[in-house]
């Protein structure tokens, strides 16, 4: 029987378990079973050599009759049969596969189906138990050998799998019998690996025998006895003793052995010399890839297991973990590359290879204490002190074996990815290879490979002059400069070929000083080349740039908007007035203004008009002069430099005072009209006021900004316009006026050009930007840019990075990390505003404030970036607060841009840079956007980062191991974000390691949380997203700095002991679910909360149908309140809420009788009443009083009529009915409401829509024109 086909089975059972969601204790007494079988089937595999059928005993002959009824069978054919058992398992899993993926029937069919199976065979397996178990007695009394190192290494292999079963096991029961089989297992996996240390030492098989001899000995007893553990009857405690009893008699099998063999340990240990060949390892691609996993999964055990370690090499660890993820891509995702290698190159990696096969021996070795333990168990005391000493002396060195070795691996690693760069990076990215090999040659001087001496002068020259070409190759991707450009990138694959080939020896040793001076040669000539292109290309640019600056100006803006600002400068009152137009940035603030100031109606009207752009740095003095300037239109003409220089000698000589009087003098008795474009500040206006006299005669100040502030700073009164974004139509017909004049576009490009025009999203600065683009392509072109355009292109030219730039240096420094923190999200994300709060909280942005939250001073944060035009709302709250933002897509990629250039945030998009990262020295925020699983065993390696956030790029959900090399790696982390992480089972213990974690956001499929969590001492935000109600452990209540808890399906405190402690900090939790008993218990440990959404449900203690007292009145700080009732009660509830901060109330499913108290609630704002559960025909609401009430919405009420007055809402602004079918009319009182703004009425009855119209007609006639309705 072949273990391969075990294997086999054992991968599909896992794979279909998980795709089909089936709960872990279903499936996973199968996989156990499989893998016990597996051992013994090793295990009877080599003995058959030795052991003939008839001292097996009857179990064969039993297995034999049951599947093929022949008696004379020998063990080879009666491992055959077992085959064919393990066979029809596959059978059965192959079927359900196809069921699955043909969706012949439904899931939860195959779910069951697949259970149902999983069952049977197990007892199919388990009728075997006994005789397994004689068969195991009689392999270990007869004795035999298995004969290959490798047999012995992958039979412990599957045995350390079956303990691992064991510790795991939830009904083992005896935490004694626990910890025994858990020594055990470390102590197998210790001489494992012992035995792989003493062959890198350079020992033979031969050599090892007496080791390997007595190593094979203690695992197959303890075969037997894990087999007997995993199938006996834990429960009793009869053979529970037992089972410690054999456990403990094959532990002291490792303790106590023979002089003889304690002297070949002793031995192994003090040989001084490392076979550092790579010879040892096969030359074919398969094994050495599988070796290199070994490696990284031994480390990974290793790093789990001793904590310290990573302490102990905090340095070095990281840098060995780098170099083996290294090779493990170069290995697993190249292989026909590999193949093509030189056989040396091939060896160079081998060496890699093995010299981190002996520092990973050297780390399990490093504090020597198994060797002390079974020194001190086999020999008299008399001599331990000798074997201390030879020991201590030992470990010095292995110390400078483990520095010599790192030294040697980073130097071939070094090397290896200098002569592997084109694997990763084709010839296509061109950037990619160029800034992979220029790091790399970066660090080839200090690498020292065998004999190899490479010229560092030579290297650091050429490095020098690809680094100076190199960024000319960015710069003619957009200016379709491309003359220069193979012949830079055939210099640095000639680079790298030179490197590879000098390491290979095709060159003699008296070569490498002057090897690369042809290379140098060649690079002379591409800087010079590179010097004449510049010239030419600023050249053109200086044109460009002319040339868009002067066609910019005849942008044409939207007509509506020119009529607006004309009306609002040529009418109203005669004072001096102010007009203001504010938008985002590029989105024609300016433009909209010159078109104004053109106009010929406005130039009829005013009789003085001035231009000045004041932009954040500026001099008053320079301000007037333009200003002056804009009076004397020769000032202007080109043909008059001299006239000019002369005025501006005229007006330099005089002082700011005397200025500002000449501006008055000619202003003075005038109608006029000032423009101050890119206004930063109302200081400027401060400093320009006195120039501006107020003539009465309807004179106006038109202003440009980003900051709606700046002009309500100015003056109270002003008039704000919005600019809105351009319609997709209205963005087209700007792009075809900025492109070179065609007598018309075939349709096949107006449709290009539609699509292009929508991907600039309204925004006239993408629009031209665009368009400067796509003025140097031919029309084929068109096709491509619509398949491959991204604003990245957009954003790399200066015009639009200036413009943006200027607007983030402005930014006070407290908000600029929160603004680059939209990049951390993916494009277009609408980002719920209490998330990206508690992000910057958690991230250290939010300063902290005595008088206000942290909520609100971020709340506050997100609002000067809205006001600043770099933030848009996407979603409003009820009365006009910010639900979700986003930023435009332009904005988007300067973030983006920005946040890499300042290494505030890196990104790994796809599967090849999540295995090629190699992390910065200054990393200290990563978002991964991949794969689920490729991301779970991707092997991420990163000491530094503060922050991780992944986005799932699978179009299905999945759901996947939780990544493990997160506990060593990412210690630091304050954010975790891996909501978009589907996790197969349950959160990790270990999750308690990352003790810095201020934000913590997860999806799991299981409903519970492990007690560790309490650990997180730091923790601030808590987000769980689950199938199911998460029930929270005990050690919650330690979590003393915790600020929000949220999760989609609810959480439920566990209150089983008593004095747990309150979490003062709390200030927001959503969803709660609350028993009615417990309820006042469980609140009362929130005493600062302000924002609950919770769900009330019956608890099995309260079985009474009187009323039930839900008391809340307590909680002092709550602004908010979102309570869900049991829908199927019909007990009622009396509810006593906080009278004076509560704000904000939603109550769902409720009786009509539980209501007359929310009228008390004198500082209600917002209120919204759904889904009642007793019938009632009518609601008079006399007795309710809501003086402060402003947001009123009714969903899903079964009453005919409403009886209230407008005296009862003095503030109400909005009105929402949502599906109140039965109600015949909308009072008529809401007609008298002056405050209202709108009604908004959906899935309500004919008539009640007729008396909102009706509604609406008093409203107008009172004079309230701005009334709406939405029906």
């Amino acid at each position: 029987m072949g273990c391969a086909f075990v294997d086999i089975v054992l991968n599909a059972l896992e794979h279909l378990a998980k795709d089909l969601d089936v709960e872990s204790h279903l499936w996973t007494g199968l996989r156990m079973d499989l893998r016990l079988l597996r051992t013994f089937v090793l295990c009877a595999r080599s003995s058959n050599r030795l052991i003939s059928w008839e001292s097996l005993g009857s179990f064969m002959r039993s297995i034999f009759l049951y599947f093929k009824s022949d008696e004379n069978a020998s063990l080879g054919s009666l491992l055959h049969s077992l085959e064919d058992a393990v066979d029809r398992i596959g059978k059965e899993l192959d079927f359900i596969r196809f069921g699955v993926e043909e969706r012949f029937y439904p899931q939860s069919h195959m779910k069951a189906y697949f259970i149902g199976m999983a069952e049977d065979f197990r007892g199919s397996l388990w009728s075997f138990t006994q005789k397994i178990s004689e068969s195991y007695s009689s392999i270990t009394a007869v004795g035999y050998s298995l004969q290959s190192r490798d047999e012995l290494m992958e039979f412990i292999d599957s045995l350390l799998a079956n303990m691992e079963d064991l510790v795991d096991l939830d009904d083992l029961g005896d935490v004694h019998l626990r910890a025994l089989i858990s020594s055990f297992k470390e102590k197998l996996e210790f001489f494992k690996r012992f035995i792989h240390f003493a062959e890198l030492k350079g020992f033979q098989h031969k050599q090892l025998k007496v080791l390997l001899t007595h190593l094979e000995l203690v695992a197959v007893n303890a075969a037997a006895s894990v087999f007997f553990i995993s199938t006996g009857r834990k429960r009793d405690a009869i053979v529970r003793d037992e089972m410690k009893t054999k456990i403990s008699g094959v532990l002291a099998k490792f303790v106590f052995f023979e002089p003889q063999i304690r002297e070949s340990y002793i031995k192994v240990l003090t040989a001084t010399h490392w076979k550092r060949s790579s010879n040892i390892l096969e030359t074919n691609k398969d094994r050495l890839e599988g070796h290199v996993h070994f490696l990284l999964d031994s480390l990974d055990k290793l790093l789990n297991r001793d904590a310290v370690l990573i302490i102990c090499f905090e340095e070095q660890i990281p840098l060995l973990y780098k170099g083996l993820r290294f090779l493990e891509t170069i290995l697993m995702k190249y292989p026909e590359k590999f193949d093509e290698l030189h056989e040396k190159e091939k060896d160079l990696i081998r060496a890699a290879v093995n010299e981190a096969g002996i520092i990973i021996c050297l780390l399990f070795l490093h504090d020597l204490k198994e060797i002390l333990d079974l020194i001190r168990a086999a020999v008299k005391e008399a001599v331990i002190m000798i074997y201390i000493l030879v020991l201590h002396n030992l470990k010095n060195i292995l110390a400078k074996e483990f520095d010599l070795s790192l030294f040697n691996f980073m130097g071939k690693i070094k090397l290896v990815k200098v002569v592997t760069s084109t694997f990763i990076f084709s010839r296509n990215n061109e950037l990619g290879f160029m800034d992979f090999l220029l790091e790399k040659l970066k660090e080839l001087p200090s690498c020292e490979v065998g004999s190899i001496a490479f010229p560092k002068d030579q290297i650091q020259t050429i490095r020098e002059d690809l680094v100076s070409v190199r960024s000319f190759l960015e710069i003619s991707v957009d200016q379709s400069n491309q003359a220069l450009r193979r012949p830079v990138m055939e210099v640095a694959h000639k680079t790298q070929l030179t490197v590879k080939s000098l390491f290979i020896g095709d060159f003699p040793d008296f070569w490498s000083p002057i090897i690369f001076d042809s290379i140098r040669e060649e690079l002379k000539e591409i800087n010079l080349a590179k010097i004449e292109a510049m010239k030419v290309c600023d050249n053109k640019y200086r044109l460009e740039a002319h040339s868009v600056s002067r066609t910019t100006n005849k942008v044409r803006v939207r007509l509506e908007d020119e009529a607006r600002i004309i009306h609002k400068l040529t009418r109203g009152h005669k004072q001096l007035g102010f007009v203001s137009i504010v938008g985002m940035p590029g989105i024609g603030k300016t433009t909209l203004a010159q078109n104004v100031y053109n106009d010929l109606s406005i130039r009829c009207f005013f009789h003085v008009r001035a231009w000045c752009t004041v932009s954040q740095l500026y001099q008053q003095k320079d301000l007037l002069l333009q200003i002056l300037s804009c009076m004397d239109p020769d000032l202007f003409d080109d043909q008059l430099q001299r006239k000019k220089h002369h005025c501006g000698d005229e007006y330099s000589k005089k002082t700011e005072d005397e200025m500002e009087q000449k501006l008055r003098q000619r202003l003075m008795k005038n109608r006029y009209l000032i423009v101050l474009d890119d206004v930063w500040s109302s200081e400027v206006w401060n400093t320009l006021e006195r120039s501006f006299p107020d003539n009465a005669n309807g004179s106006k100040i038109l202003l440009t900004s980003r900051l709606p502030m700046v002009a309500l700073e100015i003056n109270e009164n002003v008039t704000i316009h919005h600019l809105q974004r351009l319609t997709d139509k209205e963005s087209w017909e700007l792009l075809q006026k900025k492109l070179p004049e065609e007598e018309g576009y075939p349709s096949a490009h107006s449709d290009l050009g539609m699509q292009i025009a929508k991907h600039c999203q309204g925004l006239p600065l993408t629009i031209v930007t665009v368009a400067g683009i796509l003025a140097k392509l031919e029309k084929d072109g068109w096709i491509e840019i619509v398949e491959r355009l991204r604003l990245s292109a957009v954003c790399a030219t200066d015009h639009c990075m200036n413009v943006l730039e200027l607007s983030y240096r402005h930014l006070p420094e407290y908000l600029k990390p929160c603004f680059l923190y939209f990049a951390a999200f993916p494009e277009d994300t609408e980002i719920p505003s209490w998330r990206l709060m508690s992000l910057w909280i958690a991230e250290g942005f939010v300063q902290k404030s005595v008088i206000k939250s942290l909520e609100d001073v971020a709340e506050e944060y997100i609002y000067e970036l809205i006001s600043r035009s770099l933030v848009m709302v996407s979603k409003e709250r009820s009365l006009g607060g910010v639900r979700t933002c986003r930023i435009h897509d332009l904005l988007h990629e300067f973030c983006l841009v920005k946040a890499q250039k300042e290494n505030f945030l890196q990104f790994l998009h796809g599967d090849d840079k999540l295995f090629t990262f190699d992390e910065p020295r200054n990393l200290r925020r990563l978002c991964i956007f991949s794969g689920q699983d490729i991301f779970a065993y991707s092997r991420l390696c990163s000491t530094r980062a503060n922050s991780l956030m992944f986005y799932a790029q699978e179009d299905e959900m999945v759901r996947s191991g939780f990544p493990k090399f997160l506990f060593v790696f990412f210690k630091r982390l304050r954010v975790l974000d891996l909501e978009q992480f589907c996790l197969h089972g349950e959160l990790p213990s270990k999750i308690g390691l990352l003790s810095e974690l201020r934000y913590l956001a997860i999806h799991l499929s299981a409903n519970s949380i492990p007690s560790s969590v309490g650990n997180l001492s730091y923790l601030e935000t808590f987000i769980v997203q689950a199938d199911r109600n998460v029930l929270l452990p005990d050690t919650i209540w330690n979590l003393k700095k915790l600020r929000r808890l949220d999760a989609r399906n609810g959480f439920t405190f566990n209150l089983a002991e008593e004095n747990l402690g309150s979490l003062h900090n709390l200030d927001s939790i959503s969803v709660l679910f609350l028993s009615s008993v417990q309820s006042e218990r469980i609140l009362e440990k929130f005493p600062n909360i302000r924002r609950l959404k919770c769900k009330l449900f019956k608890s099995e203690e309260y079985n009474g149908d009187c009323n039930k007292i839900v008391a809340m009145d307590f909680l002092s700080q709550l602004e908010s309140l979102k309570l869900m009732l049991d829908q199927r009660r019909r007990y009622t509830l009396e509810f006593r809420f906080p009278l004076i901060s509560l704000k904000k109330l939603s109550l769902l499913y409720f009786h009509w009788s539980e209501i007359p108290m929310i009228g008390k609630l004198c500082n209600l704002e917002v209120f919204k009443l759904g889904h009642e559960i007793s019938r009632q025909d009518t609601w008079d609401m006399e007795g309710f009083e809501f003086p402060r009430l402003k947001y009123l919405k009714l969903e899903q009420l079964r009453i005919f009529r409403w009886k209230c007055s407008s005296d009862q809402f003095p503030r109400l602004r909005k009105l929402v009915l949502v599906r109140c079918w039965r109600l015949k009319e909308v009072p008529s009182c809401f007609g008298e409401v002056s405050t209202l703004e709108m009604i908004d009425v959906h899935g309500c009855s004919d008539s009640a829509v007729r008396s909102v119209w009706e509604i609406e007609e008093e409203q107008k006639d009172s004079g309230n024109e701005d009334f709406q309705i939405f029906v």
